[in-house]
C-alpha cells in the first residue's frame, strides 16, 4: 500500500504549483506569479532609507555621529592654526621694534605647523583611500560609500564629494556673498532629510554608514 505523504493535509484554494521566489532583491518584493499582475495598490518599494536600516551590513550613520566626526577632522587643524597666529604674532612684534627677518621662534613655529598639517593630510588620505573615512570618521566608526553600499574611490571624494560644494559655494559667492553662505547652510541643513544626504552627497552619489 502507497502512502500519500499530502493525505489528509487541508486543501488551500490560494496556493498555486509553480513557487514563488522568496528572496528578491535587497528592498524588493518577490516577483507575482505568473499570469498575475501586482495590484497597483501594493506598499511602495523601500526607500534608500528604509533599505539601508533594514539591511544587515549597511545602517546609514545618525547625524551625531556625522557631526562629532566633523568636529574631530575640524579639531585637529586647531594646533597648527595656532601655531601659524602665534609665528604671525611674534613676526609683527619684531617688526614693530624695528628688527627684520624671520624670528626663530616664528620659523620654528611655522616648520611644527607646515609638517602637522602634512601628517593629518597623510593620515585622512590613506584612511580615505583604505575605508572611506576621515581621522573623525575613524573615531566614529562611520565610512563614506557610494548610495548602493559599494566602496567609494579617493578621487570621488576629493573632487565630488569635497571640492565640487567649495567651488559651487565660491561662485555663488561671487554673485552674492549671502548666496554662497545660502549654498553653504543648504549643503548642511540637507542632513535632516530622511536620507540624511547632504548636498554633496548628492553630487557624489554618496552615503555614510556604520562601520
Amino acid at each position: 500500500m502507497t502512502h500519500d505523504k499530502d493525505a489528509g493535509r487541508e486543501w488551500r484554494p490560494y496556493e498555486i504549483a509553480t513557487p514563488i521566489a522568496r528572496d528578491g532583491a535587497a528592498g524588493m518584493p518577490p516577483p507575482a506569479p505568473p499570469g498575475i499582475e501586482r495590484s497597483p495598490y501594493a506598499a511602495p518599494y523601500a526607500t534608500l532609507a528604509d533599505r539601508t536600516h533594514d539591511a544587515g551590513d549597511v545602517v546609514l550613520a545618525d547625524r551625531a555621529s556625522r557631526l562629532l566626526a566633523q568636529l574631530v577632522d575640524l579639531g585637529m587643524v586647531i594646533v597648527p592654526v595656532l601655531l601659524f597666529v602665534f609665528a604671525g604674532y611674534r613676526q609683527f612684534s619684531r617688526n614693530m621694534l624695528g628688527m627684520h627677518g624671520l624670528s626663530t621662534g616664528a620659523a620654528t613655529a611655522i616648520l611644527i605647523a607646515v609638517a602637522m598639517i602634512l601628517g593629518i593630510a597623510i593620515w585622512n588620505i590613506v584612511l580615505l583611500v583604505r575605508y572611506g573615512q576621515t581621522v573623525g570618521k575613524k573615531v566614529m566608526k562611520i565610512r563614506i560609500v557610494r548610495s548602493d553600499g559599494s566602496p567609494v574611490s579617493f578621487w570621488r571624494i576629493l573632487f565630488m564629494r569635497s571640492m565640487a560644494i567649495s567651488l559651487l559655494s565660491r561662485a555663488c559667492s561671487l554673485l552674492h556673498p549671502l548666496l554662497g553662505l545660502a549654498v553653504s547652510l543648504g549643503d548642511v541643513l540637507m542632513i535632516f532629510r530622511e536620507d540624511r544626504r547632504c548636498l554633496h552627497d548628492q553630487i557624489a552619489d554618496t552615503i555614510v554608514i556604520d562601520a
